[in-house]
């Protein structure tokens, strides 16, 4: 499967794009803690996006005391050695 994945460094933290250009499916993680701002799948012919997302990287700096949306990626205990 054919898929990319773009760096945008111009803010403070930069964010990674992922996508599965056989079926637009795409992720976007901001490089501030790992947090996954969207997962978007095609759906009817439209992307839906299965995460509530942050408007943008700012967004998410700003509110990051107020709520937490999404989830951060994290390894798994069971993955770490003595874990």
């Amino acid at each position: 499967m054919p898929f990319t994945a773009t760096i945008d460094s111009s803010k403070t933290y930069p964010s990674i794009i992922f996508k599965n250009t056989s079926n637009n499916c795409s992720a976007e993680i901001f490089c501030f803690g790992g947090l996954l701002n969207f997962f978007c799948i095609e759906k009817e012919g439209e992307l839906f996006n299965v995460v509530d997302a942050y408007k943008n990287i700012d967004d998410a700096i700003s509110q990051k005391n107020t709520w937490f949306k999404s989830c951060k990626l994290s390894p798994f205990a069971c993955r770490l050695k003595n874990g």
